[in-house]
């Protein structure tokens, strides 16, 4: 594995790892109104690109790197929704409850 590959490996753990306190306060808070969903949607979209791409050019760390990045995304845009619905259900069970 050459210089470039190694770096290209630790840059990539390091911003995946920099991402996780935005999934720790979307699991802690279950509060989505702060996300913007369209652009974690386009980054999930791009991902999905960039993972096809990668096993065109067979190029298997840019792939592993791709599919890791896009398990993020998908799971932040699960969770974007997610609690979306589930804040949209309580406003609406909120309202129909009052006498």
């Amino acid at each position: 594995m050459s210089i470039i590959h190694l770096l290209y490996a630790l840059a990539a753990t390091v911003a995946i790892y920099a991402c996780l306190p935005q999934l720790r306060k979307l699991t802690q808070t279950k509060q989505s109104d702060e996300f913007s969903l369209s652009t974690w949607v386009i980054w999930l979209v791009t991902q999905g690109v960039a993972v096809l791409y990668a096993i065109t050019i067979s190029d298997p760390l840019y792939a592993t790197v791709s599919v890791v990045w896009l398990g993020f995304y998908a799971l932040m845009v699960t969770l974007i929704v997610k609690y979306r619905k589930e804040a949209k259900l309580a406003v609406v069970q909120e309202v129909t409850q009052k006498p």
